[in-house]
């Protein structure tokens, strides 16, 4: 044990150099250190697996010596279509030591929504798990890009090779990568049709995973659960390269149910996991049921403990109290890591009476995410923390702390550029190196970021998953039946979603089709209908959750464009009962 915790410590420095310097030599560091240790465990399908180090280590240099062999040109783009499993990980690795860039792929999308942007990305090769093959098959026969599609997990009897019967003739030499290289391309929702492809650097990278590794006291004796996409920027730097940097364990999962998660925890003994605040409003409604469960004895100590917890300073009474609580999750659960979205204050300070903290952080893909996070030495309630080492941020306008403006940062986790749209570029970093997020916020004096709003139109969902209201508007501005729409965020007053925004369509009906109906309820019904049939097109998180009828044309400016501010303040007014039942009629 002597020997392992000095090799670790002599590994670690060696390896803050090698992040740097090449991504790659992160796993072959890792797999000398910790051969035989768990590097990931998976139940996806209902079947349990487990890599060890040594394991992903051999697997990537045999696929990746494939890929060097077929000889593809400098920063061919490797596209990974998947859940998060053990195999997509190999790909990646595999992908960065034959010197091809990977672009990670949401697969909540349809083909419909997958289509321009791997028309953008223009892969050759596009790995996918066997769930996602035939949405391989129909972007492959529209995409003359695609050379090969390969499948990552076994299934017999498919039409493509699987990731681990590919073998070069020889071993071949690792592709040398150089810092600056662009090592992924991720794609984020905007307000433009054309898709935007964000370059991270392995700068980027390194800076994040360093960063995070430090402030969240990452080890090898950590196990941390993945429930989000490799997509998000955020899984991937923290809880995939973030977690393999230090040593630790990640358990992959296909289940949101919270008390399968919870079952899961205490069989792997889970240290931590990033979530988003969707995830942590389910996870309180579960405690708080089986907390409605208990005996009448039982509940009131609990409800007792919980008051009392408000006054206790240390976290480790807290735990005591709700011991309960912690053996329900493994015993050894420390943290949570939450981002993507804003964090309702009463979820957070739920949790941490319980002795379970919830770090919130803010961050866009476009810095690699994470700006700033809360840390265990350094949090404050209703703040994303302060920004991680190297990063600047100031308030644009700023008169002083306090002083609100729009976000501006600098420094290593300001992505490259987006890939093939330097005019995009030019709009969002300037020419002193500031990257503008869009978003409004405010400095304390002591540092402490706060998110107070945007300047964007996006809908920042519960889950953490962007919509751009234009992308949902034309899809159902196309209508007959449809004379106006307005897509907004509406922000959730009540439920296990409070505070969270949906996508709501405020629609104007055509003129004839208000003539024909014979009530406001068959009105709205028919409406709702077509708007449900024309957002068929989108992924399921992206359709309207919620559709307003108005009889009223929706305000507008001298050039006709609508208001979508005072849209949403004619739906607030409604909410609050100062507004005329007749001007919307809601549903």
């Amino acid at each position: 044990m002597a020997l392992l915790k000095k090799n670790q410590r002599r590994a670690r420095l060696d390896l803050r150099a090698a992040t740097y310097e090449n991504a790659l030599l992160l796993m072959q560091v890792r797999a000398e250190i910790f051969a035989n240790r768990t590097a990931f465990y998976s139940a996806a399908s209902g079947v349990a697996t487990r890599l060890t180090y040594s394991e992903l280590a051999a697997s990537v240099r045999k696929l990746s010596d494939y890929l060097i062999e077929r000889d593809f040109e400098a920063g061919a783009r490797l596209a990974i279509l998947s859940e998060s499993r053990p195999e997509w990980a190999v790909a990646f690795f595999a992908a960065v030591r034959s010197g091809m860039v990977v672009v990670p792929l949401d697969s909540k999308l349809s083909v419909a929504e997958l289509l321009p942007i791997v028309k953008d990305a223009e892969p050759c090769l596009l790995f996918v798990s066997s769930r996602f093959v035939a949405a391989a098959d129909a972007l492959r026969a529209r995409l003359s890009s695609i050379a090969e599609v390969v499948v990552l997990d076994a299934k017999e009897g498919g039409p493509y090779p699987l990731s681990s019967e590919l073998e070069a003739r020889s071993a071949r030499e690792g592709v040398a990568r150089s810092i600056d290289e662009t090592a992924l391309i991720v794609y984020t929702s905007g307000t433009t049709a054309r898709p935007k492809g964000v370059m991270i650097t392995f700068r980027n990278l390194g800076h994040q995973v360093m960063n995070l590794e430090q402030v969240m006291k990452l080890s090898s004796e950590d196990v941390l659960l993945s429930i989000l996409p490799m997509n998000h920027l955020l899984e991937l730097t923290c809880g995939f390269l973030g977690v393999l940097y230090s040593g630790g364990a990640i358990c992959y999962s296909d289940t949101l149910f919270p008390h399968e998660l919870a079952r899961i925890m205490r069989e792997r003994r889970v240290t931590g996991m990033i979530c988003v605040p969707l995830f942590l409003r389910m996870l309180k409604s579960s405690i708080e049921k089986e907390t409605g469960r208990l005996d009448e004895t039982a509940r009131a100590a609990f409800d007792i403990a919980f008051k009392a917890a408000r006054l206790i300073p240390f976290r480790f009474a807290r735990r005591l109290l709700f011991r309960r609580v912690h053996k329900q999750l493994g015993g050894r659960f420390r943290c949570f890591i939450s981002g993507g979205a804003p964090l309702d204050p009463e979820v957070s300070e739920f949790f941490d009476r319980l002795g379970l903290p919830v770090y919130q952080g803010y961050g866009l893909t476009e810095t690699s995410p994470v700006i700033s996070v809360n840390t265990p030495r350094s949090h404050r309630f209703y703040s994303v923390g302060k920004p991680l080492s190297g990063v600047r941020v100031r308030i644009s306008g700023d008169e002083g702390p306090g002083g609100e403006g729009e976000i501006l940062t600098a420094g290593p986790h300001v992505m490259k550029g987006y890939y093939r749209r330097d005019d995009l570029t030019r709009q969002v970093i300037d020419e002193e190196g500031w990257f503008h997020t869009g978003d409004l916020g405010r400095l304390d004096e002591d540092g402490f970021l706060y998110i107070t709003g945007r300047l964007k139109n996006l809908i920042v969902l519960g889950s953490g998953k962007k919509v751009s209201p234009e992308e949902v508007e034309a899809a159902l501005s196309g209508s007959s039946l449809i004379k106006e729409v307005c897509v907004i965020g509406l922000i959730a007053r009540e439920g296990s979603g409070r505070g969270s925004e949906s996508v709501c369509a405020v629609v104007v009906p055509a003129e004839q089709v208000a003539r024909r109906c014979a009530s406001e309820e068959e009105l709205f019904e028919e409406i709702k209908e077509e708007v449900n049939r024309l957002s068929l097109g989108l992924a399921p998180f992206k359709r309207p959750a919620k559709v307003i009828v108005s009889v009223d044309s929706l305000p507008k400016t001298p050039s006709l464009k609508i208001k979508r501010a005072e849209v949403m303040g004619l739906l607030a007014r409604q909410v609050d009962g100062r507004a005329s039942a007749a001007s919307f009629i809601s549903r």
